[in-house]
């Protein structure tokens, strides 16, 4: 039995946001990263990412910390950069 493509997704971000510990990254940063659009697919994955990271917190796994941007717009998923990032 093979994954379903969001489960491939979630761990693309996974395994993308261990190799980026420590950077403040955007939604276009972890897209460009991962290679699959700004999108619903790439929000999803992210959110199941978060959701992931907190159940294994919980449970005493040691896990790297992603923390929201001092910048306000920055963590607003609906906010669209034009610039693409940073």
């Amino acid at each position: 039995m093979g994954f379903t493509q969001a489960e491939l997704d979630v761990a693309d971000v996974t395994i993308w946001l261990r190799r980026n510990h420590g950077s403040e990254v955007s939604y276009a940063d972890i897209a460009a990263g991962v290679k699959f659009p700004n999108g619903h697919r790439l929000r999803r994955a992210v959110r199941v990412v978060r959701v992931v990271r907190v159940i294994a917190a919980n449970r005493g796994d040691r896990l790297e910390r992603f923390q929201p941007s001092a910048d306000p717009a920055r963590n607003d998923p609906d906010h669209h950069d034009p610039a693409g990032s940073r």
